[in-house]
């Protein structure tokens, strides 16, 4: 019968990893959203020929910053791990065994994922990102 504390240390490591890709995903995407509002919202002061450099400034410091992935609240994993201390040798093997599935489960999407990505790497690519590969392909540019 394995510890603990070993599947617990694997199972925090693996929803860390898990965390962290998340939170860099959806930033970049949260990212992209507002830096197209400001584009627009640059576009329309210029028509009303008003001076973007407000604008132009936070979009400057939108490009500058990188952002860092909160830390990942543990609460309820704690938690587990204080349920864990049962006196009941059949109910704590089987505490045990289900932390252990959730760590292997988590490790194994995580790899599936991954090589997801790796062999198909069109699959997370943007539209513009598969026209511009394709007319490069057979020997065209994409216009600007």
């Amino acid at each position: 019968m394995t510890s603990f504390k070993p599947l617990y240390e694997a199972l925090q490591k693996e929803l860390t990893t898990i965390h962290k890709k998340t939170f860099h995903v959806h930033a970049a995407k949260e990212l992209e959203r507002k830096k197209a509002v400001l584009q627009y919202k640059k576009i329309q002061l210029i028509k009303q020929r008003v001076p973007t450099t407000d604008l132009d400034k936070e979009i400057a410091e939108m490009n500058a910053n990188s952002l860092e992935a909160p830390p990942l609240d543990t609460t309820t994993l704690r938690n587990l791990a204080e349920e864990s201390t049962y006196t009941n040798e059949p109910l704590l093997k089987v505490k045990l065994q289900q932390l252990s599935n959730m760590s292997t489960f988590l490790r194994s999407q995580r790899e599936y994922t991954e090589l997801l990505e790796r062999y198909n790497p069109g699959l997370t690519m943007d539209q513009e990102d598969k026209v511009r590969r394709t007319a490069n392909r057979v020997g065209l540019s994409v216009p600007k």
